[in-house]
C-alpha cells in the first residue's frame, strides 16, 4: 500500500512538473521541485497527496486531490471555482478558499495550495460530555455562517445547476432505509411527517450552494477560516447548505451510536446551531424556521440512509443488527423531535 502510494505520487509529481513548465502559475518560475510528504490520504471520492514545492527560492505546501468514483467532483469546476472565491472573499480578511494552482486530466486532479489549521470537526468533537463552548468553537461557527451568507449573496452563473428536488431526496433515501431494513413502524410514521411538511416547504430564490457544507470542510487558522472542496456547480435554496451543517451539528461522529449514548448534550448543540445562525445572518442572510426546520429533516432522513447502506456494506455480517438498531434509535429520535 505504501509503495503504491508513493509511485502514485511519483507519477503525480512527473505530470505537475510538467504542466508547470507549460503554464506556470502567477508568481511562480517554471522550474520546479516537488517532495512527496506520505501518506496518501483516501476519502469516498477523493485521494489527497500533499507535496512541497519549490519553486526558485519560494517553499509552497500544496495538495493535489486526484479525484475517483461515479460521483467525485469535477477538478475543472473546483478549479474555476476557488478561483472566483478567491477574489470573492479578498476584501474579507478573515475568511478564504485554498489558492488554485493546475488543474490536470486523465486522471483529472486539482492542484492547490494547502492551508494550515485545523478542520472544525475536530474543534467540534473535543465538546464530547461537556456543559460549556470555548468561546474560540463559538467564534469559529459563527464565521463559519458568515462565509455561508456571503457566499450565497455572490451573483449567479449560467452554468450552474438546479439541487436535487427535495421530493426526489426523499424517495430515493427511503428506498435506500427499506433496503437498510429500517423498522417498518418506525420509519412509516417519520417518512409521513416528513412528506407533509415537504409538500408545505416555502418555495426560497435560488443562490449559489456549496452543495457539501459540513463541520469536515470548514478549516480554522489562527483568526482566519477557509472553506474546501466546492464546485458553485449547483444553486437552490439556502437552507439546504444551512441545514447541511445542522445536521453535521446533529450526527457528529459514529460514537454517538456505536455506545448507543448521547455523547454531547442537547443544549450545547443548540448553541452552536445558533451561533452559526447569528453568524449567518449578522452577514446579511435570512433564515426561514420552516423551511430550515424541513431542510434539516430531509438532511438527517438522507444521513440515515447513506448510513444503513454504509453499514450494509462495509461491517461483518454479525455486526450489523446491532449498529442498524442502535442507527436507527439514534436518527429516528432527532428527526421525532425537529418533526
Amino acid at each position: 500500500m505504501k509503495k503504491t502510494a508513493c509511485a502514485a505520487a511519483e507519477e503525480l509529481a512527473q505530470r505537475i512538473a510538467t504542466a508547470w513548465q507549460q503554464r506556470p502559475p502567477t508568481g511562480y518560475s517554471a522550474d520546479i521541485t516537488l517532495q512527496f510528504h506520505p501518506p496518501a490520504h483516501r476519502h469516498t471520492y477523493s485521494c489527497h497527496y500533499k507535496f512541497a514545492l519549490r519553486s526558485g527560492r519560494r517553499c509552497t505546501a500544496i495538495v493535489v486531490k486526484v479525484a475517483h468514483g461515479a460521483k467525485a467532483s469535477d477538478p475543472l469546476a473546483e478549479y474555476a471555482a476557488l478561483q472566483r472565491l478567491a477574489v470573492y472573499f479578498r476584501p474579507f480578511p478573515d475568511l478564504t478558499v485554498p489558492q488554485p494552482l493546475l488543474v490536470l486530466a486523465h486522471p483529472p486532479a486539482l492542484v492547490m495550495t494547502k492551508l494550515p489549521g485545523q478542520r472544525l470537526l475536530h474543534s467540534v468533537q473535543r465538546l464530547r460530555w461537556r456543559h460549556r463552548i470555548p468561546t474560540e468553537v463559538c467564534t469559529r461557527v459563527q464565521q463559519a455562517g458568515r462565509w455561508l451568507a456571503w457566499l450565497h449573496q455572490m451573483p449567479l452563473l449560467p452554468a450552474q445547476r438546479p439541487a436535487t428536488g427535495a421530493g426526489d431526496r426523499f424517495r430515493q433515501a427511503w428506498v435506500a432505509l427499506r433496503n437498510g431494513r429500517a423498522p417498518a413502524a418506525t420509519g412509516d410514521v417519520i417518512a409521513s411527517a416528513l412528506q407533509q411538511r415537504l409538500l408545505h416547504m416555502p418555495v426560497e430564490p435560488a443562490v449559489p450552494l456549496h452543495g457539501d457544507y459540513t463541520l469536515r470542510n470548514v478549516l480554522c487558522h489562527e483568526t482566519r477560516l477557509a472553506v474546501l472542496d466546492t464546485e458553485l456547480a449547483i444553486v437552490g435554496p439556502a437552507e439546504l447548505d444551512i441545514a447541511n451543517f445542522v445536521a453535521a451539528l446533529w450526527y457528529i461522529d459514529w460514537g454517538q451510536i456505536i455506545i448507543g449514548t448521547r455523547l454531547y448534550e442537547t443544549t450545547l448543540i443548540e448553541t452552536l446551531q445558533q451561533q452559526f445562525i447569528a453568524g449567518y445572518e449578522t452577514a446579511g442572510g435570512q433564515v426561514d424556521a420552516e423551511g430550515l426546520a424541513v431542510a434539516v429533516g430531509l438532511q438527517l432522513w438522507q444521513r440515515w440512509a447513506d448510513f444503513s447502506v454504509h453499514i450494509a456494506r462495509r461491517y461483518p455480517l454479525p455486526l450489523r443488527p446491532a449498529l442498524a438498531r442502535r442507527l436507527h434509535q439514534h436518527f429516528a429520535s432527532q428527526l421525532r423531535a425537529i418533526l
